[in-house]
């Protein structure tokens, strides 16, 4: 099992113009080894759905094309990703996470960062929603956001370019 903590740190000194400013710090340990993953997940166009939906690796591979654009090649990337996915409204889809899952212990949530820190099960996720995308960082293949992401949203395709995993989050929960 490996060890993973999450710390909080409160009063760390801060020097600037000779004045001494306190800041609070969230700061995550994991062990050297940890093999974080980190998930892109995409609400996907209900009128893609049913083109992709037996060509993964199609979705995929469009999807990484954007992911590893050129800087000079951004306004065709958004406008790719555009017609592909739709827009989050973060606020509402934070909220709603929130209200889903504050009352269980391993969670927290700290500014629009949502951490999930189970020592029993030897888990650490964080969630951060983006506009057209939600990034989350876990120890785990599959973690404990993914379940409450696919009750709100039922096209969530989930991509780690890393490791050249993808899926769609209601197919993998029903297997």
């Amino acid at each position: 099992m490996v060890l993973t903590l999450i710390a909080l740190k409160k009063k760390l000194k801060i020097s600037l113009n000779k004045k001494r400013q306190y800041s609070t710090v969230l700061i995550v340990y994991t062990n050297i080894g940890d093999n974080m993953r980190t998930f892109f997940v995409f609400d996907i166009r209900e009128e893609y759905i049913a083109l992709y939906k037996d060509y993964e690796i199609s979705l995929y591979n469009l999807l990484k094309q954007v992911y590893n654009l050129r800087k000079d090649n951004i306004i065709y990337g958004k406008q790719l990703l555009e017609q592909l996915v739709k827009p989050l409204d973060k606020e509402y889809l934070d909220r709603i996470l929130f209200l889903k899952l504050h009352q269980d212990i391993p969670y927290s949530k700290r500014g629009h960062t949502h951490i999930y820190n189970n020592f029993y099960l030897a888990e650490i996720s964080t969630l951060e929603i983006k506009h057209y995308y939600i990034k989350i960082s876990s120890s785990k293949d599959y973690n404990y956001f993914f379940k409450g992401l696919n009750e709100k949203l039922p096209y969530l395709f989930a991509c780690d370019f890393e490791t050249g995993d993808y899926f769609f989050l209601n197919r993998v929960e029903n297997t």
